[in-house]
């Protein structure tokens, strides 16, 4: 399993708490140990990466989503764009979504059946 330590960081670690500096060991896809400023996580066999003060803080949740509805003028719209070209811009939505911080997300709805299941599997 890959090990990363982010170094050189404002841990926000959603408590409500105030950012504090420290670094944050990730195993795989988990955040495994954070350690603030003064201590250090495990580093062994890790890979480092310097923050530069930056930032850091766990992936967002969406808890209401419609990645597969496009910028139409009404909903009536979306049926007549072709499945191929609506699972590329479907797919180009999600990606705009984890780009943005949002790591998870609840579907409420799709444009075409299945399609938001497709890009879920794609991910």
């Amino acid at each position: 399993m890959s090990k990363t330590v982010f170094t050189n960081v404002q841990v926000l670690d959603a408590t409500g708490g105030e950012p504090f500096p420290g670094e944050v060991l990730v195993e795989g896809n988990r955040i495994r140990a954070i350690a603030r400023e003064g201590a250090q996580v495990d580093r062994e066999g890790a890979r480092l990466i310097d923050g530069g003060g930056a930032t850091l803080m766990p992936g967002l949740i969406e808890s209401h989503m419609h990645v597969s509805f496009l910028d139409t003028d009404s909903l009536e719209g979306l049926g007549f764009v072709p499945v191929e070209e609506h699972t590329l811009m479907t797919m180009k939505n999600a990606r705009t979504f984890l780009d943005q911080g949002f790591t998870a997300g609840c579907s409420a709805a799709a444009a075409k059946p299945r399609l938001d299941v497709v890009i879920r599997n794609a991910i």
